[in-house]
């Protein structure tokens, strides 16, 4: 004799998500509570119901290959595990018992004849390497690869992990700023205004942002003539402060260091606070609390967290001095290179997984491009 599996406190909320279609639905759980079951539970309701939907017009997008893989193999699995159920005999384990279960709440449900669902398996079995089972990244090449046109790329284009990008905008970096910095710039005056208050290195950093396609540089350029904080800036104020908190984590002390690096996490919140008009108060708090220097050899602070601090005092110090000239400025500056980069690197047939999702995103609403439902 068998025993059925108890059923879960929360059987009915799993059901509905798995069976509820007229609207949207959001599942919201923690690790190893049975996510990846639940959406290939939804996948085979997809395919059992009425209309008769196949699984190549169904897009099911996670974020790793990992976790896509392991869908499609639960989902194999589940599909062979009915075709080869006896429905015709008693079930011999506690897992036909469950599958037994499953395939007659399917024929109720949908009203199907034995014959139609095992059609349907079958059918979704051959169709599972061709699916849109993977990740949103491969999903939006895929987009791209049918309307390369349309999204301005090489339809053999590579995707980039990174390190490309990298290497293409350390090159082309190099030689931009050496003309940009040389005697014969027609733009000295801008360079010598915003050298003044922020580093080499931060601007490199900047840069680097501005070169990613998720920043729309033609609205950067008109907020830029606003008293908003562009997006990249905020976006690496933003990362600055963060890390600024787990620096204090790790140092909770009140010795110089610390003093510091909580001084300078004050000022990066206020200026987000404050936008890119800036804080008046912003200078008087740099007078009285940013003063001295990070101290290499104070004890418990490693090489790395001490390299951290520093590049988030110096951030600040600069904030203190940013006003709305140096936003406005950093971007007539950056942003002519930033276009030229991401011409540069289409030209060489790459795409980062940023551009991926940007291009993917813009064409989808686009009149000529394609459309995602």
């Amino acid at each position: 004799m068998t025993t059925m599996t108890p059923r879960l406190p929360d059987a009915a909320e799993r059901e509905r998500a798995a069976t509820t279609f007229e609207r949207n639905v959001v599942v919201t759980a923690g690790a190893g509570t049975g996510k990846t079951r639940l959406l290939v539970d939804r996948l085979v309701h997809l395919l059992m119901r009425e209309p008769e939907v196949k699984l190549t017009q169904i897009v099911a997008l996670t974020f790793t290959n990992k976790a896509a893989n392991e869908i499609k193999l639960r989902l194999r699995e589940q599909l062979e595990s009915y075709i080869a159920a006896r429905l015709d005999s008693a079930p011999a384990s506690l897992k036909d018992e469950e599958i037994h279960a499953e395939l007659g709440a399917f024929l109720q449900r949908y009203r199907l004849s034995k014959e139609t669902l095992l059609r349907r398996a079958r059918e979704a079995l051959r169709q599972i390497e061709r699916s849109e089972i993977g990740t949103i990244h491969s999903f939006a090449a895929t987009l791209l690869r049918l309307y390369p046109m349309e999204s301005g790329v090489d339809p053999q284009f590579v995707e980039d992990d990174g390190a490309r990008f990298e290497r293409l905008f350390d090159e082309l970096w190099g030689v931009w700023l050496d003309q940009e910095l040389s005697r014969g710039s027609s733009r000295q005056e801008e360079w010598r205004e915003v050298l003044r208050k922020i580093d080499l290195g931060e601007i490199k950093t900047l840069a680097s942002s501005f070169c990613s396609e998720t920043v729309d540089l033609k609205r950067l350029s008109a907020t830029a003539r606003e008293q908003n904080i562009p997006e990249p800036v905020a976006v690496w104020l933003k990362s600055l402060e963060e890390r600024a908190s787990l620096l204090l984590e790790r140092h909770p002390e009140q010795r110089s260091n610390e003093k510091l690096v909580r001084a300078s996490h004050a000022v990066l919140q206020r200026f987000l606070g404050a936008g890119a008009s800036g804080d008046a108060a912003l200078t008087e708090a740099c007078r009285d609390s940013l003063s001295g220097s990070i101290n290499r050899k104070l004890k418990g602070w490693p090489e790395e967290d001490v390299a951290e601090a520093q590049e988030i005092v110096r951030a600040a110090r600069a904030l203190c001095q940013v006003d709305d000239s140096l936003s406005r400025g950093l971007c007539d500056l950056l942003i002519p290179f930033a276009e030229d980069f991401r011409e540069a690197f289409t030209r060489q047939g790459m795409i980062s997984f940023d551009g991926l999702l940007a291009r993917a995103d813009s064409r989808a609403g686009s009149p000529h491009g394609p459309r995602v439902a």
